[in-house]
């Protein structure tokens, strides 16, 4: 089965898989997780979602060719990509925006 490639969104990213431009999107997310790049992840998590990138961050520990610090860093940006989607899409009341 072949997966989808966002050739469009991908171009806005450039460098992160320059051999193969038809290399499938999950290629493109480990690239980009190995990089670590926050708001580069940002962007990938607003267009595949998080979860999509926790399946492909898991697949690429489980290979265990990662540094920690690559690990530790990566982990942190996800973590953060998490809790800020969890606060932007978890319902407030008027008393909590106003105290804000």
């Amino acid at each position: 089965m072949n997966k989808p490639n966002h050739r469009e969104f991908w171009a806005n990213h450039p460098g992160l898989i320059w051999s193969n431009r038809d290399a499938p999107d999950d290629a493109y997310i480990a690239a980009a997780l190995r990089a670590g790049r926050f708001l580069q992840l940002l962007d990938i998590a607003v267009e595949f979602g998080l979860e999509q990138m926790w399946r492909v961050w898991n697949v690429l520990k489980a290979e265990g060719e990662l540094s920690r610090h690559c690990i530790d860093h990566t982990e942190q940006a996800l973590s953060l990509l998490d809790r800020a989607h969890e606060r932007a899409t978890t319902p407030r009341d008027e008393e909590t925006v106003e105290s804000d």
